[in-house]
């Protein structure tokens, strides 16, 4: 679920979609990827430090969900968007390069740090 700030003390509750909840969520971006003016989520989580006999939280793979400009998100496939991360992802940050480019940081818990260029 996402709150979404109507802009006059009140908020509105959306559901996201069932690809955002493979495993729990630790980060999300916020961005217009597809710059078509909505803004877009990049989903990041996952959670290993569980019991063993309940098995790892570590179905994500990151997710991005387009946003329709309503509130509302639609999920795109790995293959459509082009952003896989394994591991617990915990942090994204959009860093901006001299040259104009952005990358896409990546902190994980107790691996390296990733990057990803935005293509624009």
């Amino acid at each position: 679920m996402i709150l979404l700030n109507n802009g006059d003390e009140t908020f509105t509750r959306e559901i996201l979609p069932m690809e955002a909840q493979y495993s729990p969520v630790y980060t999300i971006l916020i961005d217009d990827f597809d710059k078509n003016g909505s803004q877009d989520l990049l989903l990041g989580g996952n959670f290993s430090g569980v019991p063993a006999d309940l098995g790892r939280y570590d179905a994500s793979f990151g997710s991005v969900l387009l946003g329709d400009g309503t509130g509302s998100f639609v999920p795109t496939s790995l293959q459509q968007s082009g952003f896989v991360v394994t591991g617990e992802v915990r942090q994204f940050k959009i860093v901006h390069q001299a040259s104009g480019s952005r990358l896409i940081v990546v902190a994980r818990n107790n691996d390296t740090i990733l990057t990803y260029l935005l293509t624009e």
